[in-house]
């Protein structure tokens, strides 16, 4: 008879948020043994925080032991399934589910990465990973103020590591890396341009151009010298001192003009790029 766990705790989770990249939830497993079968139907990644745990994971003949600790990751693609599984601890984690239809339109546009996605990694460490899913769970804590655009971004930089981390993709998915040409950065400078008020995303810049997401993020990198988020954050900065200096305009009026999410994180970001808040800003006028 086969004795299965209760849920574990949710400690934090982006369902019914305004969190615009891969769904995750962070929870507690209680400290038990538990001996069952498991399979999954979603590309799944858990980073361990906290606790530690002994697992054996047995299907017919084929037996893997494997311990996990802070700082420990695992990842398994849809499909993967266990006959038995021994667990044993406690643990704290952040688990993701890796489905790009979360973060674009259309899924197919992400295949660059998706395609890779087809191995497990059982039991690894990577300090990049953790940095980034800290970068997610702090934007979740704080109410996803800085829009779909960082949380695409992040969720793209999270899945393009974790296929380096794979190394198992065909050589046909790793394209080299071209400069954007100088007609489509106009395009997309006037697109920016155009829709600096609007919660810009990484696919509506990417469809823009013709470009999968994942790659359009990497060839704007080269071609920029920085990140899409980076880029858009600037300009809606510049926007804002244009305004500014106007005095037409309330500083709640102008945060919405250019696309903050409100005036505190317009003057977040402008205080971080300027030196100065919004308020000395303008008395400059």
């Amino acid at each position: 008879m086969q004795n299965r766990p209760s849920d574990p705790a949710t400690l934090l989770t982006t369902t019914g948020t305004d969190w615009a990249g891969f769904p995750f939830v962070i929870q507690e497993a209680e400290s038990a043994t538990h001996d069952y079968g498991m399979e999954f139907t979603t590309y799944w990644l858990a980073l361990v925080v906290g606790g530690t745990c002994k697992t054996t994971l047995e299907s017919g003949r084929k037996s893997r032991a494997l311990e996990f600790v802070p700082g420990t990751l695992a990842a398994y693609p849809p499909g993967v399934h266990w006959d038995r599984m021994v667990y044993v601890g406690h643990v704290k984690s952040i688990v993701f589910n890796i489905n790009c239809a979360h973060i674009t339109d259309t899924a197919a546009v992400t295949n660059r990465i998706t395609s890779s996605l087809k191995h497990s990694l059982p039991c690894e460490k990577d300090r990049l990973m953790f940095r980034i899913a800290q970068l997610m769970v702090d934007e979740v804590g704080s109410g996803c103020l800085n829009g779909s655009l960082y949380a695409e971004s992040l969720s793209i930089a999270l899945a393009s590591r974790l296929q380096k981390l794979l190394d198992s993709a065909s050589p046909n998915i790793h394209d080299t890396l071209r400069n954007i040409s100088a007609t489509k950065v106009r395009s997309l400078r006037d697109l920016i341009e155009a829709e600096i008020d609007k919660d810009l995303s990484v696919s509506r810049l990417a469809q823009q151009i013709g470009l999968s997401p994942s790659y359009f993020a990497e060839c704007f990198r080269q071609t920029f010298g920085c990140s899409v988020h980076q880029y858009v954050l600037s300009k809606r900065v510049n926007r804002a001192m244009e305004l500014f200096a106007a005095r037409r305009l309330s500083a709640a009026e102008i945060a919405l003009a250019c696309g903050f999410a409100s005036q505190s994180h317009m003057s977040t970001a402008f205080k971080r790029t300027t030196g100065v808040s919004p308020t000395v800003y303008a008395r400059t006028f």
